[in-house]
């Protein structure tokens, strides 16, 4: 854990914002003030339930902003934690890899046992940055060589119906590794049912952008999935 006499000497009453990458200081006493979070971490890091745990504590925390590194990885298990006291959630992850699969790999997301009961505005950026071997892949899985493929991706955040109940405003911003390619597309699935209150939608993309319906048989089975681990304990 981290050492307690480092952090007792820090007393920052007034600190409203915190950035931090790689590394959550949970002991350290300053978070009870903090208002705005900045948090970059590895999907993969052991640490990953104390991180959840310790940010769900921060009671006057109200804007998150999170960057996912290595997305593709799997994450470790998460209890199911609620987030009442965050009204703004900023979401970003970067891709490797191009899959027009619209399942999730092994049954794993990142937010599956994560709630926002109270949350109002949700900014949602996907990256697709490119590959050494990409191309070789994607000719090796029949995949158009012309698209990007995020659904995959979409299926790790919205991962169940009641995850954001009252989000309002939902931004997408999409930035494909082919924008200079003038045949390129991207192509997502957007869950809008899974937003029941929204009023504001904006989505950005820098190709040309294509919306195939949502699979909902995909999504019940992930949600069995969900139950069965979290009874389970796994």
């Amino acid at each position: 854990g981290d050492p307690q006499w480092v952090w007792s000497r820090w007393n920052t009453p007034n600190l409203r914002h915190l950035k931090t990458k790689s590394y959550f200081p949970i002991n350290f006493p300053g978070l009870s003030s903090v208002t705005s979070l900045d948090l970059t971490m590895h999907i993969y890091d052991d640490k990953i339930q104390r991180t959840v745990k310790g940010i769900s504590q921060m009671v006057n925390l109200r804007d998150l902003t999170v960057e996912f590194l290595e997305a593709e990885k799997s994450p470790f298990f998460i209890p199911k934690t609620e987030f009442p006291q965050i009204r703004q959630l900023k979401i970003k992850t970067t891709l490797h890899a191009r899959s027009e699969d619209k399942k999730l790999v092994n049954g794993h997301a990142i937010f599956y046992s994560l709630f926002f009961p109270n949350l109002v505005h949700l900014q949602l950026g996907l990256e697709g940055a490119k590959h050494n071997n990409m191309n070789k892949a994607a000719r090796a899985r029949d995949i158009d060589e012309e698209t990007f493929y995020f659904n995959t991706e979409m299926h790790r955040i919205f991962s169940q119906t009641n995850q954001f109940p009252k989000v309002e405003s939902f931004c997408l911003k999409i930035v494909s590794a082919l924008e200079h390619d003038h045949e390129a597309r991207t192509e997502l699935a957007i869950p809008l049912g899974m937003l029941p209150s929204l009023k504001d939608l904006t989505i950005q993309s820098n190709t040309r952008f294509d919306m195939p319906a949502v699979d909902e048989f995909d999504l019940e089975e992930l949600e069995d999935e969900i139950w069965e681990r979290e009874t389970l304990g796994m």
